[in-house]
Order: structure tokens, then sequence, then C-alpha cells
């Protein structure tokens, strides 16, 4: 299997130079959400437990997401060039990008630890990672038909809040695509 010297991920005082598959995601609600990653070339398991963060701050956040959607209604970004228009766009999409890979690598990365499980388990956790991996991809999919939605209308109407509803959605897929990586379709295969 091929590895990837991408991505460095530091757990405690060691440090890997490769990239990490997603096996199984456990989001329940009940639960601590967590995600377990398989290292292929040592063979570890680690688990990357999810941030419980404040509802305070969701709270926050949404009444000014408000403000700033109210503000920017009317707001247009007439641009006559399509030259121009083309360029805004890839640099939406190249941006978006790198903020997406940042918040996947601030999210999951720090809290990796360790953890010890039978072959049994794993192999377990594999099957159950695969139905998590069908609903990744229809959620994937998902976003890039609104993405593709979102640029059209900006396209169309030169409004500015679809210039930044498709940046956003653009960084959703940019995270999504971290979990997404040829050794995981063909470990989901094999189970």
């Amino acid at each position: 299997m091929l590895l990837y010297q991408q991505d460095l991920i530091v757990t405690g005082s060691e440090k890997m130079f490769h990239r990490l598959i997603m096996i199984y995601r456990n989001d329940r609600n009940e639960d601590q959400g967590y995600t377990l990653f398989l290292d292929q070339k040592s063979g570890r398991i680690y688990k990357a437990y999810h941030r419980k963060v404040n509802q305070t701050f969701y709270w926050i956040s949404f009444f000014l997401t408000l403000v700033v959607l109210r503000e920017l209604n009317t707001a247009h970004l007439a641009i006559k060039q399509p030259l121009l228009m083309i360029l805004i766009l890839v640099f939406e999409l190249i941006v978006s990008y790198f903020i997406g890979r940042a918040l996947y690598k601030m999210y999951y990365m720090p809290l990796l630890k360790e953890i010890y499980i039978t072959k049994d388990m794993l192999e377990d956790y594999a099957y159950k990672g695969k139905s998590v991996l069908k609903k990744d991809v229809i959620i994937a999919i998902i976003l890039i038909l609104v993405l593709i939605m979102f640029t059209l209308l900006y396209v169309f109407t030169f409004w500015f809040i679809w210039l930044l509803g498709s940046f956003f959605v653009a960084v959703l897929i940019s995270f999504m695509l971290c979990f997404f990586s040829r050794e995981r379709f063909k470990m989901c295969k094999r189970v």
C-alpha cells in the first residue's frame, strides 16, 4: 500500500511523517465522539476524541452570522470581465482548500492517542467504517452540488452572498476530502 510523506502528525514525543487512514468515526450524541485512524506503516491504531464545544459559542456565532448575512444581503460584486471572475473563483477554491486542511489538522491531530485493540475488533470497526464511508461520500457529493449551485448563482446574479456561501461550502468540502484516501477505499472494499 502507498504511504504519503506529506503530513506531520505529532502524538506525544513521537513524530510520524505519513498520512493516517481513517477507519471509523463515532459521532453519536450520547457518547463523546471519536475517530479511529490506522497507521499502515507501524500497524498502530490511534483514537482522536472529538472536541466538545460550548453551546454559547454556537449561539454567538449564529447571531453574528445572521447580522453579517443581513448586511451583505444586497451587496453586489459586479464584475464584467469573465477572466477576473474566473480568477476570483479559483482564488476562492485555493484559499478554501488550505483553510479546510488546516481545520482538519486542528480538529483531529492534536487529540490522537494510541490505543490497543484486537484484530477482530479492528475488522469490526472497519466493517462499521464502510457505512461511515458511504455517508461521507453522499455528503461530499451533496456539498459539491451545493457549491456548483452557489457558484452559478453568483455568476448570474453577482451577489456577494453567493460567493461567500460558495466559499464556506468549499471549505467544508476541503475538510471532508481529508477523510478520503485510496487506502481507505481499498480497505472498505476488502471488508
